[in-house]
């Protein structure tokens, strides 16, 4: 009989330790990705691509000719994060003039804002047209250097003056889901990404 209880109690104490260890990893693991994922004040911000890649070291930018069409690059947020800089590159530069980017961004809280479909499919996925985008450009810090705000509108106008030229966007006082980042520009190829930080904590 005692024999037995003790077999009990040692199963008992094995199985109770598993799951205390297996908490504890699961409870280390959250953590840590938690404080990889969330910046905050003061901190370099979570980064993100929007326009082209950067693997490395090892930059790919977009290529923009005769403002011929605007393009939309739609970034989930976060509610997270409060603060969103687009950190924007001219990677090369035309000679002869016509080099310029004009930059319109947009908010959303609408679900699955950042990955809605350009097609309606069997699914019912949402389509890009169904996403309730509004200006977010009252969140705009202030402007400085190249860049203007074109009369009456929220677009933003860069003129790069070289190959190599870089301007920075910041938005503050943030509390949506996703942002779109509309892009015209000419003569110019560029790399932006999106550094995303709270700095309310």
């Amino acid at each position: 009989m005692l024999e037995k209880t003790l077999k009990r109690l040692l199963t008992v104490s094995i199985i109770t330790l598993i799951i205390v260890a297996f908490i504890g990893v699961v409870i280390s693991v959250k953590r840590e990705k938690t404080e990889e994922e969330i910046s905050f004040g003061g901190q370099a911000g979570n980064i993100v691509d929007v326009v082209g890649t950067r693997i490395g070291t090892t930059t790919t930018a977009v290529s923009f000719s005769n403002n011929s069409a605007t393009t939309t690059y739609p970034i989930l947020l976060g509610r997270e994060y409060d603060t969103a800089i687009f950190n924007i590159k001219a990677k090369t530069f035309e000679t002869g003039g016509g080099n310029n980017a004009h930059f319109s961004i947009l908010a959303s809280n609408d679900f699955n804002c950042d990955t809605a479909s350009t097609t309606t499919t069997m699914d019912n996925v949402v389509v890009k047209s169904d996403i309730n985008w509004f200006d977010a450009g009252r969140h705009l810090m202030n402007l400085a250097g190249s860049k203007t705000l074109d009369s009456g509108t929220s677009t933003i106008v860069w003129i790069p003056l070289a190959a190599g030229d870089g301007t920075v966007l910041g938005l503050e006082n943030l509390n949506y889901n996703c942002l779109a980042l509309q892009t015209t520009a000419s003569g110019t190829a560029m790399w932006i990404q999106l550094e995303r930080k709270n700095l309310a904590r």
